[in-house]
């Protein structure tokens, strides 16, 4: 099985730093070990968190547009989700919470 924490960075490789910093730093508290079904709903669990938490300030400092940056990174956690199930076991795409 791919290391989950790998192919989450391999898939922000592209994404602007600041939106890569913000996931990457919801995903590393995740456990790897888990399976397809439990990765996924961690990713979203998170990007449930992170929409349920009070605003915060600016990331990185010189953001004009904190919330912007928050609801994307919520977004990439959702679409990593699904992405990951697609992946690994589409079958299970229909088991994602």
């Amino acid at each position: 099985m791919t290391d989950p924490h790998a192919w989450v960075a391999d898939r922000l490789a592209g994404a602007p730093e600041s939106l890569r910093e913000r996931v990457q730093l919801a995903v590393a508290s995740l456990d790897s070990g888990t399976d397809t079904i439990a990765f996924s709903n961690a990713l979203m669990a998170a990007a449930e968190q992170l929409l349920a938490s009070p605003p915060t300030s600016p990331t990185p400092p010189t953001s004009p547009h904190p919330e912007a940056l928050r609801l994307l990174t919520a977004d990439a956690l959702i679409t990593l989700a699904c992405e990951w199930v697609a992946e690994c076991d589409p079958a299970g795409l229909g088991q994602l919470k």
